[in-house]
């Protein structure tokens, strides 16, 4: 009886060393966690920073603006990434498209915001082939970035009224906008 109650005692305490031990573990291991999860996020952070600055580089370089000139342009895509939650490095995807196109940094921050909204509308799903598509409409029928919003807004309703696609209203426009409109009819006759 009295090994009995001496191996109870041992064993009671080696329980109560056991779950502290646990316990102990457990805090570490949570606390370890946190860390993993806050440098990856620190990692990820950088590694957008990076593509960010990378993706300014490429408009510089295009428009031959400095990069301190293009700050204006920097606090357009993070207002517009910011206030429609899309990815700043798409935007300024499409600043680089719209840099290419011959664009000012004026009329790409026009165009900016009408591209945007197009990303999150529910009838668009291809930004890029929206922007392609976007030009198209403004060299082939004489437009400007400041009616971009419209033309696209057109599209849209089209698009969510009848059963067609954003995307292949775009494509037409890009593959016959110039004849149409050599046969005298305008962007809304076309998307009609």
């Amino acid at each position: 009886g009295k090994g009995a109650k001496e191996t109870t005692g041992e064993l009671y305490k080696f329980g109560e060393a056991a779950a502290e031990s646990i316990k102990r573990f457990a805090g570490i291991s949570l606390a370890s966690a946190f860390f993993y999860k806050l440098i990856g996020s620190i990692k990820a952070s950088v590694k957008e920073a990076i593509d960010f600055q990378h993706e300014l580089v490429k408009i510089s370089q295009v428009t031959g603006r400095s990069l301190d000139s293009l700050e204006e342009l920097t606090q357009e895509v993070t207002r517009l990434a910011t206030g429609f939650g899309v990815s700043s490095k798409k935007i300024l995807n499409v600043a680089q498209t719209l840099s290419q196109a011959g664009f000012s940094i004026k009329d790409i921050k026009t165009g900016l915001e009408a591209l945007t909204k197009s990303d999150v509308a529910a009838t668009f799903t291809d930004i890029a082939n929206t922007v392609e598509g976007g030009i198209a409409a403004m060299a082939q029928f004489g437009k400007e970035t400041k009616d971009l919003e419209g033309i696209l807004g057109s599209i849209n309703a089209v698009s969510g009224r009848f059963a067609v696609e954003s995307s292949d209203l775009v494509t037409a426009i890009r593959r016959t906008g110039g004849a149409f409109k050599i046969a005298g009819g305008d962007i809304n006759e076309l998307v009609a």
